[in-house]
């Protein structure tokens, strides 16, 4: 069974992020059966709630989204964290309804009193959608 796992892992090619943040494969050769198991775990938890979130979309139940430190990256400009964060939900609200494929990572763009604001988010386990940050590009 870890054996299948990995092999799934490994052909999906699946990423992590590293303690900067960049983004890295994950290399399944070299993880343990604890950690193989956890990850395909992890990842299918993810599905689940990325394909749950979708079915609700389509239904009209907006998804659930938090937002985690970008309001600080509004310092110095004319922008109200409330618009902004709005603007950013309706944004995520349209692409989960919209969607033809998962959306575990994603990111966004949006206008907000003429000015771009670029986000990135992600999906978790439990469907809500976290925006961990977002900023003027």
């Amino acid at each position: 069974m870890i054996a299948d796992q990995r092999q799934w892992l490994s052909d999906n090619k699946i990423v992590g992020r590293d303690a900067e943040g960049k983004e890295v494969t994950m290399d399944c050769s070299k993880a343990s059966s604890q950690n193989v198991t956890a990850a395909y775990g992890y990842v299918h938890d993810v599905m689940a709630a990325v394909n749950a979130d979708h079915v609700l979309a389509v239904l009209g139940m907006a998804a659930t989204v938090t937002y985690g430190h970008g309001a600080r990256h509004l310092a110095g400009t004319s922008l109200n964290q409330g618009d902004v964060e709005a603007a950013i939900n309706r944004d995520i609200q349209t692409g989960v309804k919209n969607a033809t494929q998962p959306t575990g990572n994603f990111w966004g763009r949006v206008n907000v009193g003429g000015q771009t604001v670029e986000y990135r988010a992600f999906t978790l386990p439990n469907g809500t959608i976290n925006v961990g940050t977002y900023y003027i590009p």
